[in-house]
C-alpha cells in the first residue's frame, strides 16, 4: 500500500520514528567511529612504544652482529598481545630475524639470517584495511643506520573492539526505538481518535449511511468538519436515488440501441455477402459471352483475305476491347474472392528474377509503344522468395502496367530489387510520370477510387486494391513514395528464402 494511503497517526508515527532512527544512527556511527579511532590510536601508541624500547635494547647487538641475542630479546615481546609479528632486516633488505605469533599465542621464529626481500628502511606507519597496523623504525648505532625493525599488530584485537562497540550500539538503539515507538503510537492514537472517527464516517459516505456522526469533547475544527460531513451524507442519499432512476433509464436506452446496432450489423453483413455473391456470379456469367466474342474476333482476324484493311482494324478494336473487358471481369472476380476470403494463395519457394523477367517481357510491347525505357537495377539475380508464382506475376503486371499508363511519353521505368533485411526482399518500380499528391496517397488502395480522372486511362480503380491484398496474403507489405512532378515509386516486400 502506498505511504499516503495510511492513516495520519501511522504516517506521523513512521515519520517520527524515521527521524529518531536517523538521529540515533548518526550519533551511534559517530560514537562508533570515535571509539574505533581511539582504540586504533592506543594500539598504535603501544606499538610505537614497544618499537622504541626494543630498538634501544638490540641496537648494540645488531652492531656486533650477535643475532642470537637479538632474537632472544625479540622473544620477550611474546607477552605483548598487540604484537603479531616482528621482522628485523638490514639496510639492503636481508632478513636478520623474523618472528610470527602462532595460533597458540606463542611468538616463534619463522626465519633468520640472510634471506633477501624488498624491504626499505624508511620509517613509516601504515594501517591496512583489515585493521592491521604496521610500524617501521630505523635502527642506528653511533649515528649510522644499521638495520630496521617492522612490528605488525594483531587485527583481531581492534576487530573485537569494533564488534563489541557495534553490539552495544545496536542494543541501545533497539531498546530506545522500542520505548519511543510505543510512546509515539499510544500518544498519537489517543490525540487523533476524533480524526479517525471522522475518517471512518467519510469512508461510509458513498454508501449513504443513515447514522449521523457524533463526537464528544472534540475541538471546534472537528465539530465544524462533522457538520459538513453530516450535510454531505444527506445530499449523497438524495443524489443516489436520482442516479438509480437515471441508471435504469440509461440501461433501457443502451439495450435498445445495442439491439438496433446488432440488426444493422447483420444487415450490413448480409448486404456484403450478397454483393460478393453477385459480383462472383456476374463475373462468371460475363466470362462466357466474352470468351465467345474473343473467339469469333480472333477467327475474323485470321480471315485477312476476306476482309479489307478497314474491316481488319475494326476487328482488332473489337478483340482489344474484349481482352480489356475480360481483364476487368477477372479483376472484379478477384475482388469478390478477396472480400469473401476465398482468394487462394499457394506459397512456394521461387526464384524472383524468373517471374520478374517473364512479366517484363509481357509489358515491354506496351512500353515500347510509348517510347518508355525499362531499366533494371537488380542487386542479385539469385534472390529466392516465398510467394505464389501466379499471384506474384499478377502483382508485377499490375504495377508495371500502371507505371506505363501514368508515365510520360519517352520516359523510363526503373525496377530495383534489393535485400532490406536478413529476412526480406524489397522490389521497387519507379516511373517518371506526374507523381501523386500526398493527400491522394491514402486513396490509392481504395476500391473503385481513381486519381487523376481528367487523364484518360483505362481501368476501374481496383487493380491496386487487389495487388495490396495479394501481397499481404503472401506475408508481405506494400507502399508508395512520390514527389508530385517527379514520378512515383511503388514498392513491396516479400519474405526472403536463403
Amino acid at each position: 500500500m502506498p505511504f499516503y494511503r495510511y492513516s495520519l497517526a501511522t504516517q506521523l508515527s513512521i515519520v517520527l520514528l524515521l527521524v529518531l532512527v536517523i538521529a540515533s544512527l548518526t550519533l551511534g556511527i559517530y560514537d562508533y567511529k570515535r571509539e574505533v579511532e581511539n582504540t586504533r590510536q592506543a594500539k598504535l601508541e603501544t606499538l610505537q612504544a614497544v618499537s622504541t624500547s626494543i630498538v634501544a635494547s638490540i641496537q648494540e647487538d645488531l652492531y656486533q652482529e650477535d643475532y642470537i641475542a637479538v632474537e632472544q630479546k625479540l622473544l620477550g615481546l611474546e607477552k605483548i598481545k598487540e604484537v603479531a609479528s616482528v621482522l628485523v632486516h638490514d639496510n639492503e633488505g636481508r632478513i636478520i630475524s623474523e618472528l610470527q605469533r602462532q595460533p597458540g599465542g606463542m611468538l616463534l621464529p619463522t626465519y633468520r639470517y640472510g634471506k633477501t626481500e624488498a624491504h626499505g628502511c624508511d620509517e613509516k606507519i601504515h594501517v591496512q584495511e583489515d585493521e592491521t597496523i604496521i610500524t617501521r623504525h630505523s635502527i642506528a648505532f653511533a649515528g649510522a643506520p644499521i638495520a630496521c625493525i617492522d612490528l605488525q599488530s594483531d587485527p583481531e584485537i581492534i576487530n573485537q573492539v569494533k564488534n563489541s562497540i557495534l553490539f552495544e550500539l545496536v542494543k541501545k538503539l533497539t531498546v530506545m526505538l522500542l520505548i519511543t515507538s510505543v510512546t509515539i503510537i499510544v500518544f498519537l492514537n489517543y490525540r487523533l481518535r476524533a480524526l479517525k472517527t471522522i475518517t471512518d464516517f467519510s469512508i461510509s459516505l458513498p454508501r449513504a449511511a443513515s447514522e449521523k456522526i457524533e463526537i464528544d469533547n472534540a475541538p471546534r475544527e472537528i465539530h465544524a468538519l462533522m457538520d459538513v460531513l453530516n450535510w454531505a451524507a444527506d445530499e449523497i442519499k438524495e443524489q443516489r436515488i436520482s442516479l438509480l432512476e437515471q441508471n435504469e433509464q440509461l440501461e433501457t436506452r443502451v439495450s435498445e440501441r445495442t439491439h438496433e446496432l446488432a440488426e444493422a450489423l447483420e444487415q450490413a453483413e448480409e448486404a456484403s455477402q450478397a454483393k460478393s455473391i453477385f459480383l462472383s456470379q456476374m463475373s462468371h456469367e460475363l466470362r462466357t459471352p466474352m470468351n465467345c466474342i474473343l473467339g469469333y474476333g480472333q477467327l475474323l482476324e485470321q480471315q485477312k483475305k476476306l476482309l479489307n484493311d478497314e474491316q481488319l482494324d475494326f476487328v482488332k478494336e473489337i478483340v482489344g476491347a474484349g481482352w480489356h473487358l475480360l481483364g476487368l471481369i477477372s479483376d472484379i472476380l478477384d475482388l469478390a474472392k478477396i472480400e469473401s476470403g476465398k482468394l487462394s494463395i499457394e506459397l512456394d519457394e521461387i526464384r524472383l528474377d524468373d517471374v520478374l523477367q517473364h512479366s517484363i517481357s509481357q509489358i515491354k510491347t506496351l512500353a515500347d509503344g510509348r517510347g518508355i525505357e525499362i531499366i533494371q537495377n537488380i542487386a542479385s539475380r539469385d534472390y529466392m522468395v516465398r510467394a505464389d508464382p501466379g499471384r506474384l506475376k499478377q502483382v508485377f503486371l499490375n504495377l508495371l502496367s500502371n507505371a506505363v499508363k501514368y508515365n510520360s511519353d519517352n520516359g523510363s521505368i526503373t525496377i530495383s530489387v534489393e535485400s532490406t533485411a536478413s529476412t526480406s526482399i524489397r522490389i521497387m518500380i519507379s516511373d517518371t510520370g506526374g507523381g501523386i499528391a500526398e493527400s491522394d496517397i491514402p486513396k490509392l488502395f481504395t476500391s473503385f477510387e481513381r486519381l487523376n480522372k481528367a487523364h484518360i486511362v483505362e481501368g476501374t480503380g481496383i487493380g491496386l486494391v487487389i495487388t495490396k491484398n495479394i501481397v499481404e496474403l503472401m506475408g508481405g507489405t506494400i507502399g508508395v513514395d512520390s514527389i508530385p512532378g517527379q514520378g512515383a515509386t511503388f514498392w513491396f516486400e516479400l519474405k526472403r528464402v536463403d
